[in-house]
């Protein structure tokens, strides 16, 4: 039998959890679909700095495969959905 103290720490932990998951939740109105084939056309691309700069958030990320250049949470290529105008990260970091 749990104690009153270790069933307070599972609660937390749970709570914790829950809201996680729902902190990166968009709603479908919210959601921009970007496929790969938005690489072919050039009008979707964003500028240089903008680029480099969500690399360098990805380069620091735990989900970041460097070897391989691919996201863990998304499966995208990276250097390459970067450039995407409308792409955002999974995880709400840019």
């Amino acid at each position: 039998m749990r104690t009153e103290e270790e069933l307070l720490a599972e609660q937390a932990l749970i709570k914790e959890q829950r809201e996680r998951e729902t902190q990166y939740e968009m709603s479908d109105e919210d959601a921009i679909t970007v496929t790969p084939l938005d690489l072919l056309n050039s009008n979707n691309y964003t500028d240089r700095d903008v680029r480099d700069y969500r690399y360098s958030i990805c380069n620091n990320c735990s989900e970041f495969a460097k070897p391989i250049k691919l996201c863990r949470e998304c499966g995208c290529i990276m250097p390459l959905k970067t450039w995407l105008r409308d792409a955002v990260c999974p995880l709400g970091k840019w």
